[in-house]
């Protein structure tokens, strides 16, 4: 469930903000294979690709967690 959540908020705030996944990975010092990989639900990102994706993001590594966990309880609610 966390892993899917993951995937679906960076896949939103990628779009939110406008970027590709090569972009987002530039950004992130990430292969973009990566990038795609957490947001099909590949691969679980470490809390160090956590900070690197939240700083590409432009946004701290807390908020992006609080957007994921906002959107488990979303999906629980369900």
């Amino acid at each position: 469930m966390v892993v899917e959540a993951f995937g679906e908020v960076l896949r939103d705030l990628r779009k939110q903000k406008g970027l590709s996944q090569e972009k987002l990975a530039e950004l992130a010092n990430l292969h973009d294979r990566h990038i795609s990989f957490i947001e099909r639900n590949l691969r679980t990102p470490s809390i160090i690709v956590v900070f690197q994706l939240a700083k590409a993001l432009e946004m701290e590594a807390s908020e992006l967690i609080m957007l994921v966990e906002k959107r488990m309880k979303e999906s629980a609610g369900k």
